[in-house]
């Protein structure tokens, strides 16, 4: 399963990169730490999973989620947040967020719900 990461902060990335490298039907197939350079390296790649951050250097997640919506792909999307207010959690399922995650106490979920979405992408036997 391909997945891209949209985090502007470099020690996230590299935390999240260390926990799905554990996940063998994983691929990191990009990143992007700015709403443009996200929706431009998911267009290329075309992952099948997005971890998205809300808050980024130039544009935000929501933007992100947009764009990933507009294309249609059946992309699943996880957001990964500092800010898991109702209000965020409510705008980025309208925008079509598949999982809304609390960065702070939800961190190592991320890793399970990839495991289960990989799944789906496995050759059935």
């Amino acid at each position: 399963m391909k997945v891209f990461v949209v985090e502007d902060s470099a020690p996230v990335r590299e935390r999240l990169a260390t926990m799905l490298g554990e996940i063998a039907s994983v691929e990191i197939v990009g990143e992007a730490s700015s709403a443009p350079e996200a929706i431009d390296g998911i267009a290329r790649t075309r992952p099948d999973a997005v971890i998205v951050d809300l808050m980024l250097a130039h544009g935000n997640g929501i933007d992100v989620l947009h764009a990933i919506a507009r294309e249609g792909l059946g992309i699943k999307t996880i957001v990964l947040t500092n800010y898991p207010s109702d209000e965020f959690f409510r705008k980025c399922m309208e925008a079509g967020a598949d999982y809304f995650l609390d960065k702070t106490i939800d961190f190592d979920r991320v890793k399970g719900v990839l495991e289960n979405l990989a799944k789906s992408f496995l050759p059935q036997a």
